[in-house]
């Protein structure tokens, strides 16, 4: 967790106390200020528990199942979902009509995803392959056909001619792993 996350829980904790301490003393503030520092308290909060989650799910849950460290995007996408669901979240709990923003988006969603299907299946294709980083530097990747209407793949690392295989393309890619040169 880096001290930006911690500086965020400590805020909150701060804005926490102040909103509590002037919402039970009313006559040392005006309501329109505790009605902003109550904003800031939900939002300030907001960002704790999304940096929380975030790093509950992206560096110890992700880390530990594959195995290596993830990547920035997985980050950067997980993290907007959560901010995304949070300012919905806080949007609601201010008295916000949040209905018509879930219509226009579902809208808006479907009209680009029918428009751009083959765009957005090349894209996401890539984002799938940057999160999932089959391939390492030092890997070498060729293709060749053998005749056969399907071209075959194969993947070899360096150092390592037992590592060879050849697949179908219709299959995935063969992981391999950088080993050490002889």
């Amino acid at each position: 967790m880096s001290s930006n996350n911690l500086i965020v829980i400590a805020l909150t904790g701060l804005l926490l106390f102040a909103y509590t301490f002037f919402s039970n003393n009313p006559d040392l503030l005006a309501a329109e200020v505790l009605e902003y520092l109550r904003i800031a308290v939900f939002i300030s909060g907001g960002l704790a528990i999304v940096s929380l989650i975030s790093f509950a799910i992206v560096d110890i849950w992700f880390a530990r199942a594959q195995g290596k460290s993830p990547s920035s995007l997985l980050k950067l996408v997980i993290s907007l979902f959560l901010y995304t669901l949070c300012g919905l979240f806080i949007g609601q709990m201010l008295g916000w009509d949040v209905t018509a923003l879930f219509a226009t988006s579902a809208l808006v969603t479907v009209v680009a995803g029918l428009a751009l299907r083959s765009t957005l299946s090349d894209f996401l294709s890539g984002i799938a392959l940057r999160i999932d980083q089959p391939f390492q530097i030092g890997d070498r990747i060729s293709v060749r056909n053998d005749g056969d209407d399907l071209p075959a793949k194969s993947c070899r690392s360096p150092g390592a001619p037992s590592a060879c295989a050849a697949i179908r393309a219709s299959l995935p890619m063969c992981p391999t792993r950088s080993w050490p040169s002889v």
